[in-house]
C-alpha cells in the first residue's frame, strides 16, 4: 500500500511540475560558479626550495595572494612556492577532495607566474585534472601548457569537467617548478538536474522551487 501510495505521489508531483514549468524538466540546475579558497584543499609539492629568510611552500601557491616577488627578508611573508629543482621530477598539486570531501566541476584555473625573475622556469609545465584515483581526465581538447609569461594564464575547461579531485602542475624539464598562485574555479557537482528527478528521488513533497 506505501509502495502505490508513493507511486501515485510522483506521478502527481511529476504532472505538477510539467504543467507548472514545462520548460524547465530539460534544464540543467548549475550551481554559481566560485573560487575554492586556500581552506577548501590539501596542497603539496615534490621537494621544498628554500633561501636564508624564505621558503617556497607548497601552499604559498594556494593564500590568496598572487604576490609574484620572491621576498628575501624576514619581515613579509614571501608568498611564491618553489621546489628544489630535480630533474624532470617536479610538480605541485591541490587535493579538493580531501578539503571539500567530495570530487568537483572544475570550470577555469588561472595561474600566476613569479614576477621577479626566473619567469622561464614555468615555460612548458602543464596543468592536469586527477580523478580520485589518480587517473588523469584533463580533456585533450583543452591546451593545458604553460608558457614563461609573466601574465596570467587561463585554462578554460567548456562545459566543466565533472569528477576531479585533484588539481597538479607538473614541470618535466630539468629546472624549478615556481608558481605565485593557482586560481581554481567550479562548483560542487549539482543535486537536481530534471524536475523529473525531484519527483522521483523517494522524498514526498508537494513544494516545488
Amino acid at each position: 500500500m506505501k509502495l502505490i501510495f508513493a507511486s501515485v505521489l510522483s506521478i502527481l508531483a511529476m504532472a505538477h511540475a510539467a504543467e507548472v514549468e514545462p520548460n524547465r524538466q530539460l534544464q540543467t540546475v548549475t550551481p554559481p560558479i566560485v573560487k575554492f579558497g586556500k581552506d577548501l584543499g590539501v596542497v603539496s609539492q615534490s621537494s621544498t626550495w628554500s633561501s636564508t629568510h624564505s621558503e617556497g611552500t607548497a601552499s604559498n601557491a594556494y593564500d590568496g595572494n598572487t604576490d609574484g616577488n620572491w621576498v628575501y627578508y624576514d619581515a613579509v611573508q614571501n608568498s611564491v612556492s618553489a621546489s628544489a629543482g630535480v630533474a624532470g621530477d617536479e610538480w605541485w598539486q591541490v587535493d579538493l577532495s580531501a578539503g571539500m570531501g567530495t570530487p568537483v566541476v572544475i570550470t577555469h584555473i588561472t595561474i600566476y607566474n613569479r614576477q621577479d625573475c626566473c619567469w622561464d622556469r614555468l615555460n612548458g609545465a602543464t596543468v592536469h585534472l586527477l580523478d580520485v584515483n589518480g587517473q588523469d581526465i584533463t580533456p585533450t581538447s583543452v591546451n593545458n601548457v604553460l608558457t614563461g609569461s609573466t601574465l596570467a594564464q587561463e585554462i578554460l575547461f567548456p562545459g566543466g569537467v565533472p569528477n576531479v579531485a585533484v588539481v597538479k602542475v607538473v614541470q618535466t624539464a630539468d629546472t624549478v617548478l615556481q608558481l605565485a598562485e593557482v586560481d581554481i574555479f567550479g562548483y560542487e557537482r549539482t543535486t537536481w538536474t530534471t524536475f523529473a528527478e525531484r519527483a522521483s528521488d523517494g522524498t514526498f513533497t508537494t513544494s516545488f522551487s
